[in-house]
């Protein structure tokens, strides 16, 4: 006898046919309302100071963007991070240029990336410190040093994942080992730029925020990580979860951004990998 067939697993059809906006809304909807049952349940059971409301949140979140007392440090968190992201790239285009060009290069990277893909960019940030002390440059390094190793590793590869016969045809025209990488070679890794941009945006954010809150500790002054840790000290929890729920925001417009940024390229141009 044969067995019987195993029902079908139920399927979200109906779900799944909603716009993603309206599913977006409604997963932060429920979130929200579970926020707000656990602080009106923490008003009864247990300590209130320590959570924050959505609607005091929300006011503290508006009212710091208004006067500027939220807005300028998250400003301040934003320059350190374009700066660093910048000069970490600047470095792991100029480092995967030499991999890409020589032997020597090419194992100078492996053995860098080797080195510096597991360590955390805010572990650099004692180094930093002794070397620029409590200054704002001493987050450019920690952040620098965050986004080297995913750039640097992403380009190598895409630089090396270009077509040998679009390689041959340069070669037969007369292009340098320069012009290959930048003319051929370069164009062909864009999907891989892309992600590593990404991945070193990404860790550059966790490392900047991260080493901001440090330096809070310690007596900095500025940036997101400084307005949390003086939240914290003030008893003002409203502040910190302002700050929390900015620096979210942040994240996701950055995803956004980068996803609107390959949609336009990668996938217009068919450049994506199956």
């Amino acid at each position: 006898m044969s067995r019987a067939a195993a029902p079908p697993r139920p399927r979200f059809v109906g779900w799944l046919r909603l716009p993603v906006w309206v599913r977006s809304a409604i997963l932060l909807a429920l979130v929200v309302g579970a926020w707000q049952a656990y602080v009106s349940w923490s008003e009864f059971g247990g300590n209130p100071q320590l959570f924050a409301s959505p609607v005091e949140t929300a006011k503290t979140l508006w009212n710091g963007w208004l006067d500027g007392s939220l807005a300028r440090p998250t400003w301040e968190t934003l320059r350190v991070l374009f700066i660093g992201v910048g000069i970490g790239a600047l470095i792991a285009a100029a480092l995967t240029l030499v991999a890409t060009l020589t032997q020597v290069g090419e194992e100078l990277i492996q053995r860098l990336a080797s080195i510096m893909t597991p360590l955390p960019g805010v572990a650099v940030l004692p180094l930093a410190l002794v070397w620029f002390g409590l200054t704002p440059t001493a987050v450019v390094f920690a952040t620098a040093a965050a986004a080297i190793s995913p750039i640097a590793i992403n380009l190598t590869i895409g630089l090396k994942e270009a077509s040998p016969t679009i390689l041959a045809v340069g070669r037969n025209i007369g292009l340098s080992k320069v012009r290959l990488v930048t003319d051929v070679r370069a164009p062909a890794a864009l999907p891989n730029a892309i992600a590593g941009l990404r991945a070193a945006w990404s860790t550059g954010w966790h490392t900047v925020v991260a080493a901001e809150v440090v330096f809070g500790i310690i007596g900095g002054e500025s940036g997101l990580g400084a307005y949390i840790n003086d939240a914290v000290l003030d008893g003002f929890t409203p502040r910190m979860f302002a700050a929390l729920l900015t620096i979210a925001m942040l994240g996701v417009l950055f995803e956004t951004l980068f996803s609107m940024l390959e949609r336009r390229t990668i996938l217009r141009w068919g450049m994506h990998k199956t």
